[in-house]
Formats: C-alpha cells, sequence, structure tokens
C-alpha cells in the first residue's frame, strides 16, 4: 500500500471514528504550511525564541500545525509527542499542544510535518541571517536589526567591542554597574553604503539600555548628545534612514 492510500485510510477511519463519538458530519483535511507560516516561525527562530506568546493567541486548529510544523522544520528537529499522546515535547511544543487543544489529532500533525519541505528561499534566507554580522540574537543589536529588515535594507556589523562615544565611555567610568558596548554597522541604502556607530550603554542592574550615536556618523544620523531609550533610538535611525 503507498503512502498516500494509508494516509487516506487514516483519515477515513479518523472520520469515521469521530463521527460516531459526535454523531456530526467530521470532514478531516490535512493543514497546510504556507509563506506567512514559514515567515513567523522563521523570525522566531532567529531570535531564539520560543513562540510561547504566538501560540497562545491562535484559534484556528490548521494555523497551530502548520506554525508548529514549520518552527520544527526550520530547526530540523522531528516531532516529539508523549507517550499518552497528550502533549508535545521540545521546541515549539505549545504550538503542538494547542493543536491538539483545537482538535486536531496526533496523526493529522504527524501528516502535516511528513509532507512539509523547507522552501529553498527560506533556507537561504536562515542561512543568510544566522550569521554573527546580522547581530538578530544580539540583546543590544537585535532592535535595530529586526528594524533594518523591516524597512527591507541589507546591513552588516563590523565593529562590536570598547565603548566608542565620550559619553559611552564616561557612562562606564563613573558607575560600577554601567558597561558601555560600541558598534559599527554598515547599511546599503539605494545602492549605497551609510556607516551608523553607536554605544550600547548597558545597565548591570537591571536598568534599562540606553543608546548614544557617535558624533563622527555621517550626517543621516545626527549625533544624539544624550542618552537614548532604545525606542527613541530606533525611530532617530528609522526617520534619518527614511530621508536619504
Amino acid at each position: 500500500m503507498t503512502k498516500n492510500k494509508e494516509k487516506q485510510l487514516t483519515i477515513e477511519l479518523l472520520t469515521e471514528k469521530l463521527q460516531r463519538i459526535s454523531g456530526k458530519k467530521v470532514v478531516l483535511t490535512e493543514a497546510k504550511v504556507g509563506s506567512k507560516d514559514w515567515e513567523r516561525m522563521l523570525d522566531i527562530v532567529l531570535k531564539g525564541g520560543d513562540g510561547k506568546g504566538v501560540a497562545s493567541t491562535i484559534t484556528n486548529k490548521d494555523k497551530a500545525i502548520a506554525r508548529f510544523v514549520a518552527g520544527l522544520k526550520l530547526k530540523g528537529e522531528d516531532i516529539n509527542i508523549s507517550q499518552s499522546g497528550r502533549y508535545y515535547n521540545g521546541s515549539f511544543s505549545e504550538f503542538g499542544d494547542k493543536a491538539l487543544k483545537l482538535g486536531a489529532t496526533p496523526q493529522e500533525i504527524q501528516d502535516t510535518f511528513d509532507n512539509a519541505i523547507v522552501p529553498s528561499q527560506y533556507v537561504q534566507k536562515q542561512n543568510d541571517l544566522s550569521k554573527s554580522d546580522k547581530g538578530l540574537r544580539g540583546s543590544y543589536t537585535g532592535p535595530l536589526s529586526n528594524l533594518l529588515l523591516k524597512m527591507g535594507l541589507d546591513y552588516k556589523f563590523s565593529k562590536g567591542g570598547n565603548a566608542i562615544t565620550r559619553m559611552g565611555k564616561d557612562a562606564m567610568s563613573r558607575s560600577g554597574i554601567k558597561w558601555t558596548i560600541g558598534y559599527q554597522v554598515e547599511i546599503i541604502v539605494k545602492g549605497k553604503p551609510y556607516v551608523l556607530t553607536f554605544d550600547a550603554v548597558t545597565d548591570e542592574g537591571g536598568g534599562p539600555t540606553s543608546y548614544v550615536i557617535d558624533d563622527s556618523t555621517p550626517k543621516f544620523v545626527d549625533a544624539s548628545w544624550k542618552y537614548l531609550g532604545q525606542r527613541e533610538f530606533l525611530l532617530r535611525v528609522k526617520e534619518s534612514l527614511e530621508k536619504i
């Protein structure tokens, strides 16, 4: 018996069983993993997240299955279901558990997983964005990386080390809990490179990180001359890039 025939027989048996239990007509279909599922889960994988917040908001069974399968495929992992068949273990298990709660069967989920193949464009994108010079997983570079990606811009972090700005150096010398890290990123806009140099002033006491834009940065972003919060820093960079 071919794999497709086995799958069809399984679906027919499950359909018959569910109809006997519910007394209603039941139609089982295999969930599809679409481009939005690959995109969303690739974003989560690249950031090193678990997607719990996203999983909690899903109300559609097929969507939960698709996100679960996409996440596992992108991480190169197999489905790991408990012996009871009532919950999943491992990466993105919240999506699998949510699918079960919404009425999916383990077989439905397994069938979708078995037939899903990561499209080549997402394999390439994952390889490109996983490089260290993209800074996606960096605590202090990640927010800027996400902004640049959303704007559709190519970029590369070429420096990350000692404090660069005077304010960044002063903050570290005057406080035992401040630690400044200097960064330089080259951003390609309309085919031309623009360099942004800045300091991330971290707080080992648990306070928020501040940013200082270096006054040597080309004038597409004005020097901050003050400590900027993350939101203000990103907004200043975004508005300056949009003016180019």
